[in-house]
């Protein structure tokens, strides 16, 4: 499905501009945890918003979740079939901080 792969492509981008910008307060400090956030796109990759879903309990992985994204855009264009599906693309994720200062990602509930 040409909404799954999109998605699936916006994940690997994710997690790879993560591990690159692991947060170095947390890697020092140990601080691990989970961020839920919703990315929201434009038909040509900009990024519209990010909604903070719930929170980690830790305000440096939750600015990070945030930067992670933002540092990743602009996205991929929609193709022709996905801009037929949706005018914006709402992305539930999760971050996932761990001990070994490496991120993890999935959608909510992963």
């Amino acid at each position: 499905d040409i909404l799954a792969a999109y998605v699936a492509a916006w994940l690997r981008k994710v997690e790879r501009v993560g591990n690159m910008n692991y947060p170095e307060e947390a890697r020092r400090k140990g601080i691990t945890g989970a961020v839920r956030v919703e990315a929201i796109l434009q038909p040509d990759g900009t990024l519209a918003r990010i909604r903070m879903v719930e929170s980690s309990g830790h305000p440096v992985l939750d600015a990070a979740a945030e930067r992670i994204i933002r540092l990743g855009a602009p996205y991929s264009e929609f193709g022709p079939e996905l801009r037929k599906r949706v005018d914006r693309l709402h992305i539930p994720h999760r971050f996932v901080f761990s001990q070994g200062a490496e991120l993890r990602t999935g959608r909510p509930g992963d």
